[in-house]
């Protein structure tokens, strides 16, 4: 995938996204039921900002993607078009809107995030400025597993009263979230969401989909 990111000038990052579309389009959740797919997307914000290091606020936003077409372009076609896309939704004045506004202006809702991470090449990481080490806390916890974690009802958690009564609010949805990052070499991938939303079965099975969808993208490369 590095060397098919690298050829056509585009991100892992891209190709991830686009093999994310296609999945999400191939379970029936294309927009409006057509092959039009919008998936919400992470924005860390931090290059628009001077002395970040100094700025104790976060910069992050939840932002959505529409990829057109998905189901009648080739996956290779889909990342290109996201890197473009992504370069035009990461300027200051695009990147700082919000999700609700998108909502009041276009009506559309995001019930499927991913987030693709860019980690430290290094097991721990210092930075000296910042006072800030990077490690890994739990390594037994890093190979594959699929579970649904309980929750007790003292650990509930509920949103407070004067937000609830925030019109706003309607564009947070419950949603699925995919988190991938390249770790030594290789794609670490999962997915979170409530049970309710998608059941275990169904979450592994859409995992399933993932990596044969990274495959065939790979594939097209060489098939070039």
């Amino acid at each position: 995938l590095t060397a098919l990111a690298r050829n056509n000038e585009i991100s892992i990052q891209s190709v991830f996204f686009a093999a994310c579309a296609k999945v999400y389009g191939g379970f029936g959740q294309g927009a409006s039921g057509g092959e039009d797919v919008v998936l919400g997307i992470y924005m860390a914000n931090r290059s628009h900002l001077d002395n970040l290091s100094a700025l104790r606020a976060p910069t992050l936003n939840l932002m959505p993607l529409a990829i057109r077409d998905v189901g009648s372009r080739s996956s290779l076609d889909v990342a290109k078009q996201i890197h473009q896309d992504l370069q035009d939704i990461g300027t200051a004045i695009n990147s700082a809107v919000a999700l609700w506004e998108i909502e009041q202006w276009t009506g559309v809702t995001v019930d499927c995030f991913v987030n693709f991470l860019k980690l430290p090449d290094t097991e721990v990481s210092v930075e000296s400025n910042a006072g800030i080490k990077i490690s890994n806390a739990n390594s037994a916890r890093l190979g594959e597993r699929a579970e649904v974690i309980s929750r007790s009802e003292a650990d509930s958690f509920r949103l407070p009263e004067p937000l609830q009564s925030l019109p706003e609010m309607s564009a947070y949805k419950h949603s699925a979230d995919i988190e991938a990052t390249v770790r030594d070499g290789a794609l670490d991938m999962g997915l979170f969401c409530p049970e309710a939303l998608l059941r275990l079965a169904a979450a592994e099975e859409v995992l399933t989909a993932m990596r044969r969808t990274l495959i065939e993208v790979a594939s097209e490369e060489d098939a070039i």
